[in-house]
C-alpha cells in the first residue's frame, strides 16, 4: 500500500468480520527504536477523538525483527495528496 522511510503500511482483512485495517509494519533490530515504536503505540492507543485514527493492536515478532501496529482504516487522501491539492493549511 504505502512505504515510508521506516515502515510499510498494508491493508489487512479480518477473515471473521470482514473488517479492513491498516497495518503499519516496522522492521528493526534496534532495541532503542523498538521502545520508541512501542511508546508511540501506547500514546496513540490512549487517544480518543473523531479525527484521529484508532490503534487497535500491537504485535511484536522478535524472530523476524518486526513490529506490527494494527490501525483503524480510513479510506481517503494521504496528507501529501491533501496539501498538494489544497495547499498548506494555517
Amino acid at each position: 500500500m504505502f512505504k515510508g522511510s521506516s515502515a510499510t503500511v498494508r491493508l489487512a482483512e479480518n477473515k471473521i468480520t470482514g473488517e479492513i485495517f491498516a497495518v503499519k509494519i516496522i522492521r528493526t533490530n534496534d532495541e532503542e527504536f523498538s521502545l520508541i515504536i512501542k511508546k508511540e503505540y501506547s500514546i496513540i492507543k490512549g487517544l480518543n477523538h473523531k479525527n484521529i485514527i484508532k490503534a487497535e493492536k500491537l504485535v511484536v515478532e522478535p524472530k523476524s525483527a518486526a513490529i506490527y501496529i494494527v490501525l483503524e482504516y480510513f479510506k481517503g487522501q494521504t496528507l501529501k495528496e491533501f496539501v498538494e491539492e489544497n495547499g498548506p493549511q494555517s
